[in-house]
């Protein structure tokens, strides 16, 4: 077993019984990497069995985008076969739309070790990938995170997945990412495209799985390219993120360019509840993009709460190891004891 999938196993040990502990005990033993010290390679193999009763499947492959790489996802569930079906919970990594990978979030030292144990708590847990900004702007990211919804929805039976309660959540770019998604049950001009029909014709039409969610968490994440808040989304140089994603500057980007990308623009009734988290010392993201996006839910009558952690930066990073470690615990611990009030006790 490798060390990674050895630092993994000893958080599960603790996992075993997490039904019986809290959000905030769960979150507490969650290791926190040293600022500036990048996270250890993935060196998760497929369909390895983990202590605490779950297993990994790495890089399953959930969508083939005709011309680009093949799109590959990790998924934790417990290893033995249960009574009830499980609530899905799909992971949208960060990275400025330009890089990422769905092993790493923030800080943390063990982010695959974070995601089983979630698991073993009683859900299934997937892990996405996309199209970054570089090999296709928007909307190629936001069509890979729904063709990812929709596989596992397929896959309900061999994975144990409930399709009525998929909950999803991401950082930054990912972040970004979960708020269109929350919003755009329906929209088809952010469908997937169905490859298979694009590559013969003798596939018959059929109605995919939903897209839909039922719950959203967003941590520091964009929600409205056209906010003029207190506090503006920093220029950037001219090979900006946000150009190779929208195709313009944030400056050059028009008032029509930036509504196309913003979830708030899509905002309905009809909505899944969010979680909006964000730091108030966040200089790349600031927290009222989060406390915008909040309002506009609020105001179309979808449930939304708010946690705003003081003195956290962009990727909960703080002045302090100790207070750093704090802000990633709490963003856990609170995003856990959302879904678990949201779909309820799990087996």
């Amino acid at each position: 077993m490798s060390a990674r999938l050895i630092a993994a196993a000893a958080l599960l040990l603790s996992a075993s019984s997490a039904l019986a502990q809290s959000a905030d005990e769960v979150a507490a033993g969650v290791p926190i990497l040293e600022r500036g010290k990048p996270a250890p390679p993935s060196e998760l193999a497929a369909d390895t069995p983990m202590l605490g009763g779950t297993v990994i499947h790495s890089e399953r492959i959930f969508a083939e985008p005709m011309g680009y790489r093949p799109l590959r996802m990790d998924i934790y569930r417990p290893a033995k076969p249960i009574a009830a079906k499980r609530p899905l919970l799909i992971w949208v990594h960060g990275g400025g739309w330009v890089a990422g990978t769905p092993q790493g979030a923030a800080a943390y030292a063990d982010w695959p070790g974070v995601l089983a144990r979630m698991a073993a708590r009683g859900y299934v847990v997937a892990a996405v990938s996309y199209r970054l900004a570089k090999e296709a702007p928007f909307p190629a990211a936001i069509r890979d995170v729904k063709a990812g919804i929709r596989w596992l929805r397929s896959q309900d039976a061999a994975f144990g997945i409930d399709t009525a309660k998929v909950g999803i959540w991401g950082e930054s770019a990912g972040g970004h990412l979960i708020g269109v998604a929350a919003t755009t049950c329906g929209v088809a001009k952010f469908d997937p495209v169905d490859e298979r029909r694009r590559r013969t014709t003798d596939v018959p039409a059929a109605t995919p799985p939903s897209d839909c969610v039922q719950a959203a968490v967003g941590w520091f994440g964009i929600y409205d390219f056209n906010f003029e808040g207190p506090v503006k989304i920093p220029p950037q140089p001219p090979e900006d993120p946000t150009r190779l994603f929208v195709g313009c500057t944030t400056a050059q980007c028009t008032t029509a360019q930036k509504t196309w990308v913003s979830p708030v623009t899509y905002v309905d009734k009809t909505d899944a509840p969010m979680l909006l988290i964000h730091g108030d010392a966040d200089v790349a993201v600031p927290y009222q993009q989060s406390e915008r996006m909040a309002a506009v839910l609020k105001a179309a009558g979808v449930p939304v709460e708010t946690l705003i952690l003081p003195g956290a930066n962009h990727g909960w990073h703080a002045k302090t190891p100790e207070a750093t470690a704090a802000a990633h615990r709490k963003a856990l611990a609170a995003t856990i004891a959302y879904f678990d009030r949201t779909f309820g006790p799990q087996p």
